[in-house]
């Protein structure tokens, strides 16, 4: 259950600001309508309409984990969806637009790891899949692929090798998340009356580690997490 209230939660208490994130620009799927197709459909819808300088936010609470070697999946109702189908559907979006990945799943942070030494390098075979896709759209410089990538920001539960506990109402990493936009001092770097990523990241990962400390909470990308707002404090 904790999963369905945290979609629940993160639309109503952090995507709250109607002036930043329209109603009608909000998709939130639940339970039996979380498949993997129903999901693809919508990112792909979103890529199509979204140009440089709009903001993409995939959020995604459920179990997650890897097949073998370097191969990792998120749950989806009744099937996988891969790291390198994220990618895939990622790289549809044109070159500008900022995409944000939350995850709360275990071993979530697999994205964030450089693939030496580390078991579930989940960002390495998004972010290669994502490259991929591009070459084949004919975008084929490594610098404009760098650029792409630059794009992309990720905060997660928990590092690699650890599990994301569920909770009542709320999982335990995404509560914390869910408590910064109400918490002033979660307003912090730089105080502006806004919440960013970041500042709700950086809120809740050492409260979620006080609580379980078996669970580190992960971001790549700080410079875009940090530029870009999610909430107006108190609004």
């Amino acid at each position: 259950p904790s999963c369905r209230n945290d979609a629940r939660g993160f639309r109503a208490k952090l995507l709250k600001d109607t002036n930043r994130w329209k109603s009608g620009r909000i998709t939130k799927l639940e339970d039996s309508a979380a498949t993997e197709a129903a999901i693809k459909s919508k990112i792909r819808s979103k890529a199509a309409a979204l140009v440089s300088g709009d903001v993409f936010v995939y959020f995604h609470s459920s179990h997650g984990g890897q097949y073998s070697g370097l191969n990792t999946y998120l749950c989806t109702y009744a099937s996988d969806f891969t790291d390198a189908e994220l990618g895939q559907e990622l790289a549809r979006f044109r070159t500008g637009v900022k995409i944000f990945v939350v995850i709360d799943a275990c071993h979530s942070a697999g994205m964030f790891k450089d693939g030496k030494g580390a078991d579930w390098p989940f960002a390495e075979n998004v972010t290669r899949a994502f490259q991929q896709a591009k070459v084949k759209s004919g975008v084929s410089k490594s610098a404009d692929l760098e650029k792409l990538t630059g794009y992309m920001a990720f905060i997660t539960a928990c590092d690699y090798n650890q599990t994301s506990w569920a909770g009542d109402p709320y999982s335990l990493y995404v509560n914390y998340l869910l408590k910064a936009c109400a918490t002033s001092s979660a307003d912090n770097a730089p105080r502006n009356g806004y919440l960013s990523f970041w500042e709700a990241h950086a809120f809740a990962k050492p409260r979620a580690s006080q609580q379980n400390p078996n669970q580190t909470a992960q971001s790549r990308n700080a410079t875009l997490l940090k530029r870009t707002t999610m909430v107006k404090m108190g609004a």
